[in-house]
C-alpha cells in the first residue's frame, strides 16, 4: 500500500505534536491507546528515509526490543509500502534497520548492555521506549556520550505510572532542564483510529480502579502513596465533575499572591454544593493583570474576597507599595463588607485536618474543564514529617501548590464548621 505522506488523515494528533517538539529533550507520556509509541516510531522511520545521521532506539532490556520496537517499524514500513527500501537485521551481533540508499541506520540497543551503548558514535536522534524502566544515571551517561553533532535530540516514551518516576522528578519537576525540554502529553482522544469498543473499555476503568483510570485514561501521574499527600481524602470520582458560574449567586474569590504564578480560585456556594468554578493562574504577572482577567470573565458577578492573610501586608511588589487587598478593592470596585480575610493563616497541621474533613464530608464539585492547576495540586502536593507542604523541591511552575493554597484559604474562611462537627472521617492510612 502506497500512501500520501502529506495526507493528515494518515497520522494521529500525537504525530503532529512531535513535529513541534524541537528541544534537546522530549518527554512524551500518555495513556493507553494514545498512539504515542506508534506515532514516534512513524516519526523516526520518516526521518530515516532521507537522514544524513543515525538513530538509536533504546529499551532498558535488549530482550524486549524485537517485539516492541523492531516489529513496530516493520508494521509501519509495510503499511507505507517502503519496506523494500531498507535492510532489516535483528541478531545478537547486528540489530539495525539500514537505509540502502543513504547507508544510515536505526540501531537498537538495551541499556542493560552498557558497553555497546558507550561505543556508538554518529547518533543524532535517540528514542528511549519505556523510559520509566531506566534510571537517572542511565540518562546522565547517555547525555555525556551524545556529542559531536548539532541538533541532537533525546525522546523518552512512557506511561505515567508513578509520580516518583525519575523522568518526572528529574526532567520535568526539577527545573534543571526547563530551557531544553519539550513535554508531550497524550490520551486516547489524540488517536482518531480508536474504536468505540476500545474507548468503552478504557472508560470502564473509572468504575474499577481510580489510579489506573488516572494513568491510562487521563494521562495523569499515578499516585504511589496517598498518606503523604496534603489532600489525602481527594478522590476524582467524588469531587470532580461539571459546574458553571451563576451570576445570580455570590462569587467568592480566594487569592494566593505568589508572583509566578499569581493565582485565584473562583467558588460559589449553592444550596446543595460548593462549586469550584475555575482556577486562574497567571505566570510572571501581577495582581493588576489578575483583576483584569476576573473583571473580563465575570462582569456581572457580586464578589466576596478571601485569601492569604499575608496579603494585608504592605509589599514592594505592588505599585505604590500598597497591599494586595487594597488593590483588589480598587480594581474590582468593592466595598469593605466584601472582604473576609483572616488576620493570620492557621497552622498547617490543623489546616490539613480541616481540608481533608471538608473533602470527606462536604458536597463539592470541582469543574473539570477549568481547574487543571487545582486538581493537580489536590492529587500531588506532598507534606513532610511535620505536615509542612513540600515546595522546596517543586520548582516547576505548575507545582508550587498555589492552587492548593487558594483552596485551603477558602475552606479556612468559609467552611471551618467541618473541623467541629461529627464526621465520617477517613484517615490517610485507610
Amino acid at each position: 500500500m502506497q500512501i500520501d505522506f502529506n495526507d493528515p488523515s494518515m497520522f494521529t494528533d500525537v504525530y503532529w505534536k512531535i513535529q513541534d517538539a524541537t528541544k534537546r529533550f522530549v518527554v512524551s507520556y500518555g495513556g493507553a491507546g494514545s498512539s504515542k509509541s506508534y506515532s514516534h516510531h512513524q516519526h523516526e522511520l520518516m526521518n530515516l528515509l532521507d537522514a544524513d545521521y543515525d538513530i538509536l532506539v533504546l529499551r532498558k532490556h535488549g530482550s524486549d526490543i524485537y517485539d516492541s520496537c523492531f516489529a513496530l517499524f516493520i508494521q509501519i514500513a509495510e503499511s507505507w509500502g517502503v519496506k523494500h527500501l531498507f535492510k532489516w537485521n535483528f541478531s545478537n551481533s547486528k540489530r539495525e534497520i539500514l537505509n540502502m540508499t543513504t547507508g544510515h541506520r536505526i540501531i537498537f540497543r538495551g541499556i542493560d548492555d552498557p558497553e555497546k551503548v558507550k561505543s556508538i558514535v554518529g547518533i543524532k536522534r535517540i528514542l528511549y521506549e519505556e523510559a520509566s524502566q531506566g534510571t537517572f544515571d542511565d540518562f546522565l551517561e547517555l547525555n555525556r556520550r551524545a556529542r559531536g553533532i548539532e541538533g541532537i535530540q533525546f525522546t523518552f516514551l512512557l506511561n505515567p505510572v508513578s509520580e516518583n518516576n525519575w523522568v518526572k522528578r528529574q526532567l520535568i519537576d526539577s527545573g534543571k532542564y526547563d530551557d531544553k525540554l519539550d513535554v508531550i502529553i497524550s490520551t486516547y482522544k489524540d488517536n482518531p483510529f480508536m474504536t468505540d469498543d476500545d474507548i468503552d473499555e478504557l472508560e470502564r476503568l473509572k468504575l474499577i480502579d481510580e489510579n489506573q483510570y488516572r494513568i491510562y485514561v487521563l494521562a495523569e501521574w499515578g499516585v504511589d502513596n496517598k498518606s503523604g499527600k496534603f489532600a489525602y481524602a481527594f478522590e476524582r470520582d467524588k469531587h470532580v465533575g461539571w459546574c458553571e458560574h451563576d451570576p445570580d449567586i455570590m462569587t467568592i474569590l480566594s487569592f494566593d499572591f505568589n508572583v509566578n504564578p499569581i493565582t485565584c480560585v473562583v467558588v460559589q456556594q449553592t444550596p446543595t454544593h460548593d462549586n469550584f468554578v475555575e482556577c486562574i493562574k497567571l505566570n510572571d504577572s501581577n495582581i493588576y493583570a489578575l483583576c483584569d482577567v476576573i473583571r473580563a470573565k465575570y462582569p456581572h458577578a457580586v464578589f466576596m474576597v478571601t485569601g492569604d492573610a499575608s496579603g494585608t501586608n504592605n509589599s514592594a511588589l505592588t505599585k505604590d507599595k500598597i497591599n494586595y487587598y487594597t488593590i483588589i478593592k480598587e480594581q474590582l470596585n468593592l466595598g469593605d463588607g466584601q472582604f473576609k480575610v483572616p488576620s493570620v493563616n492557621p497552622p498547617l497541621v490543623e489546616n490539613r485536618v480541616l481540608v481533608n474533613a471538608y473533602l470527606n464530608n462536604a458536597p463539592c464539585i470541582i469543574n473539570e474543564d477549568s481547574n487543571d492547576g487545582l486538581i493537580y495540586d489536590l492529587l500531588y502536593v506532598e507534606v513532610d514529617e511535620h505536615n509542612k507542604i513540600k515546595k522546596d523541591v517543586r520548582t516547576d511552575k505548575k507545582q508550587q501548590a498555589d492552587a492548593m493554597d487558594c483552596f485551603r484559604y477558602y475552606i479556612n474562611t468559609f467552611r471551618r464548621e467541618y473541623l467541629m462537627r461529627p464526621m465520617s472521617y477517613k484517615s490517610p492510612t485507610e
